[in-house]
């Protein structure tokens, strides 16, 4: 349930702790990944997806933690401990270019 706590705290959800919810955390968890490394996923998701209006959607328990994808995401946690710095450089460049699409779709008359 910490885990799921958690996801709802960082992704303003509120899913509940029945057992569809659970099964995919649990799997992980009896799988050897820890908790903290559950909530690492969460967090790197957490940001990536919760401002974009179709990713957004997927940030729930069976998605983040489905045994197809869960090693992709620890992955994705490892490659930026080892390279926080790069990580840095892609966000502000994503975030530059998003700056850049809103100031084109601007239209002051709309």
């Amino acid at each position: 349930i910490e885990v799921l706590d958690y996801l709802n705290k960082m992704a303003k959800k509120r899913f509940s702790a029945r057992r569809s919810n659970l099964n995919f955390i649990n799997a992980r968890l009896q799988e050897g990944i820890t908790a903290q490394q559950l909530k690492q996923v969460i967090e790197l998701k957490v940001f990536q997806w919760a401002n974009d209006y179709q990713m957004k959607n997927h940030l729930n328990p069976e998605t983040l933690f489905r045994p197809s994808k869960i090693e992709k995401y620890l992955q994705e946690v490892e490659d930026i401990e080892k390279n926080p710095q790069k990580f840095k450089q892609h966000v502000e460049r994503n975030h530059q270019e998003e700056q850049q699409q809103r100031d084109r779709n601007f239209d002051p008359l709309a």
